[in-house]
């Protein structure tokens, strides 16, 4: 067991998120596919890529704890209420002191003040893949 967890860690892209969901069962996600994930009190909103169009499903998962679980895969919190994936951003922003991060299909995701430089710093390390 330990081998196979070993080589999911060094390879994101194989890395998978099982998601209950009462009307189509369990849904195994790629994290690679997560476009991010939205708070909604004690339930989150997974979206993700799927066959060239973009899906939501809501787990019972808090963000924090999908955020637990996300760790070690290019994964950020820039916002209280989101965690994006660095893999898919396609552009970032400043909008004043803020900020907003464009992902695929026109699906943006807000910077916090807060947060911008720690996004600012973690998106030029995983660009140069440090």
């Amino acid at each position: 067991m330990e081998i196979v967890r070993e080589r999911l860690d060094k390879n994101p892209e194989s890395r998978r998120l099982v998601i209950p969901d009462k009307r189509r069962g369990h849904i195994v996600l790629s994290v690679f596919t997560i476009l991010y994930c939205k708070a909604g009190g004690n339930t989150s909103d997974v979206v993700y890529l799927h066959e060239n169009r973009v899906q939501k499903i809501t787990c019972s998962r808090t963000l924090g704890d999908l955020e637990e679980e996300l760790n070690g895969v290019n994964f950020f919190r820039p916002h209280h209420s989101c965690i994006v994936n660095m893999e898919q951003i396609v552009n970032y922003r400043q909008t004043g002191r803020n900020g907003e991060i464009l992902l695929p299909f026109n699906r943006k995701v807000p910077i916090s003040v807060n947060k911008m430089a720690a996004f600012e710093e973690a998106f030029r390390a995983y660009v140069v893949g440090g």
